[in-house]
């Protein structure tokens, strides 16, 4: 995951400090995978701290964050997840988005490479946009929930098929 991580980086014109990416990953995967106990399955009181913890991370890195629920199927019932989206210049959406996602959802415990690596990389890509802020282009940075079980990427395709109400900043 940290050679993807580093091309990514590369190939965006980003440079940074191997020692500071290093901890910056390893903090989150450690979050998510040790401290954050009982895994990620959907519903779970694991989940609901592993949601809670990408919310406020992305906050903190200066996001425009909003949690968007994964109805059941066609909209009926209640919610059977949540996908977290972190904004950056929302405001240039006319002009179109990135879109750079993971999901966060995990089976069992510990999964720290399913897929607390890929917040982890998510994380760090938002870190380095935000501080440099050289991007000028609507990126979103989502986390998507419902990849892993029967809902295989169903919270993935609701963010495909609401694309365009995503697109207009809160009100």
């Amino acid at each position: 995951m940290i050679p993807f991580l580093f091309s990514a980086l590369f190939l965006a014109g980003v440079q940074t400090q191997a020692a500071t990416l290093e901890d910056g990953l390893r903090e989150t995967v450690h979050t998510l995978s040790v401290q954050i106990q009982d895994g990620r399955v959907t519903g779970s009181a694991g989940h609901a701290r592993a949601q809670k913890w990408i919310t406020e991370k992305m906050q903190s890195l200066g996001l425009e964050v909003q949690v968007q629920p994964v109805p059941e199927w066609h909209g009926m019932g209640a919610p059977l997840g949540f996908n977290i989206l972190g904004f950056y210049h929302r405001e240039l959406t006319a002009k179109g988005c990135i879109l750079l996602g993971a999901h966060y959802d995990g089976l069992m415990a510990p999964a720290a490479d399913d897929n607390a690596s890929g917040i982890a990389v998510l994380l760090e890509l938002a870190r380095k946009v935000v501080s440099l802020q050289r991007v000028k282009k609507c990126v979103i940075f989502a986390a998507w929930d419902l990849e892993e079980g029967t809902l295989k990427n169903k919270g993935c395709i609701l963010l495909g098929a609401h694309y365009d109400g995503l697109m207009a900043p809160a009100a």
